[in-house]
């Protein structure tokens, strides 16, 4: 597929197939409650290039062929993305949106970025890993920021030991003291397993940007949670200069005082 193929049919079903589908278009599924579109035949290889986009909002997206790669754009909008056997996620891959898949996923590359904006992308019933480098995109907002949540994950979340790098947007100042579960079991499963590149122990910090001031997080790993605690906020340089100022000021007023 070079062009834009989009389904509106309701409470319907329909496929796209061949041997070898290559997608260098676009593929939509949009506000078809109760349909779903297959892409892939069964035994055979779905691939969505570095041009290609498959868009689900409201419908249920299947990839039914046996290998499916994506060197492009699955975004989740709303719906469900079924994975089937298994979705590879490659180099210049990117995996958006705040739906649901369902399925094995695993991350070979490429971003990884839950929400449209601020929201969650949940997995269901999934196998979920992380097998080489790859970035997990999170933006931030106040008191609230994107997840991932698994439900019954059919094996442990296995984030890669050290593969997972976190790119963290902050959209407005964090709330100091709060802490954002960033990725979460809700039920079932084996646990969380890995840990983020460069953060690789519970109390690790890092540090995020929002207007001109860095903000100080750390980062826990539990069982069943990965979480951030946003810890303080860094004066910028002009204020310790001030502060600094102040304080010669107030010590140039006393050697005053001690001189008269």
């Amino acid at each position: 597929n070079q062009g834009a193929l989009t389904q509106t049919a309701t409470n319907s079903s329909g496929a796209l197939y061949a041997p070898t589908f290559t997608n260098e278009g676009a593929i939509t599924a949009l506000n078809t409650a109760g349909y779903t579109l297959t892409l892939g035949a069964a035994g055979q290889t779905f691939t969505n290039t570095a041009s290609g986009l498959v868009l689900v909002n409201g419908a249920i997206i299947t990839l039914n062929a046996g290998s499916s790669l994506n060197f492009g754009t699955i975004h989740v909008q709303a719906g469900t993305l079924n994975a089937g056997t298994g979705l590879s996620n490659e180099t210049g891959g990117l995996i958006q949106g705040a739906g649901t898949i369902t399925g094995n996923l695993l991350i070979d590359g490429g971003n990884l970025a839950p929400g449209n904006s601020i929201g969650t992308l949940t997995f269901s019933n999934s196998e979920f890993s992380v097998t080489t480098a790859s970035t997990l995109e999170i933006e931030l907002s106040g008191a609230s920021a994107d997840a991932l949540v698994f439900q019954n994950p059919t094996s442990a979340v296995n984030l890669g030991s050290g593969l997972l790098s976190l790119s963290l947007q902050l959209l407005a100042a964090p709330t100091i003291g709060s802490t954002y579960n960033i990725i979460s079991i809700a039920s079932g499963g084996s646990g969380i397993t890995g840990s983020f590149a460069g953060l690789p122990n519970t109390g690790d910090t890092f540090t995020g940007n929002f207007s001109g001031t860095d903000y100080i997080f750390s980062v826990t790993y539990l069982t069943n949670t990965v979480s951030f605690q946003a810890l303080s906020a860094v004066p910028e340089p002009s204020t310790y200069a001030l502060l600094a100022g102040g304080l010669g000021l107030m010590g140039f007023r006393w050697l005053r005082r001690r001189r008269r």
